[in-house]
């Protein structure tokens, strides 16, 4: 959340002081630079604080689960020899991915039951393995994504849940 502030408060400072044209209509003489800072970054905890509220994440993570299952069931089958999913590489595209990797970060809890929605209705509905769906996940939120690979790494093997055994 402190990332997203910063980001918050240099956007307000830009627009609240970086501006000249919009700077001398509400600037009076006892304010200056740092004081519209601090101005910037109470409004950026305002919004960080309510981030929840402006964005629903709950809808938000239902919305990238089926993007997944969409793009897993759409590849399914492609390139295998024999139809066997465990020799192809599924792939997120770029949006679904950065979208994904929005959710991990900011709401790691909301990730995680994503991930293991993802991997279980994959499993029931494609017949996709866990591991062919985990390898897409790593693959595409590394190209995509922002986290490091071994903090992306650690928080899948926490997040998947176990392969499913028949």
């Amino acid at each position: 959340m402190s990332e997203l502030r910063e980001r918050l408060t240099a956007a307000f400072q830009g627009l609240l002081w970086g501006r000249p044209q919009t700077r001398k209509r509400w600037v009076l003489r006892h304010r200056n630079e740092p004081d519209v800072r601090e101005i910037s970054n109470d409004l950026a905890l305002h919004v960080a604080a309510r981030l929840d509220d402006i964005i629903p994440t709950e809808h938000l993570a239902a919305t990238v689960r089926h993007a997944v299952l969409d793009e897993l069931a759409e590849q399914h089958g492609w390139d295998s020899d024999e139809g066997d999913d465990r020799t192809h590489h599924y792939a997120l595209s770029t949006s679904v991915a950065k979208t994904l990797d929005w959710l991990i970060r900011h709401h790691p809890d909301y990730g995680q039951y994503t991930l293991g929605d993802i991997v279980r209705e994959a499993q029931n509905r494609l017949d996709t393995p866990r591991d062919a769906v985990a390898d897409a996940l790593l693959r595409s939120l590394s190209m995509d994504g922002n986290l490091d690979h071994a903090s992306l790494t650690k928080y899948l093997d926490l997040a998947l849940p176990p392969e499913k055994t028949r």
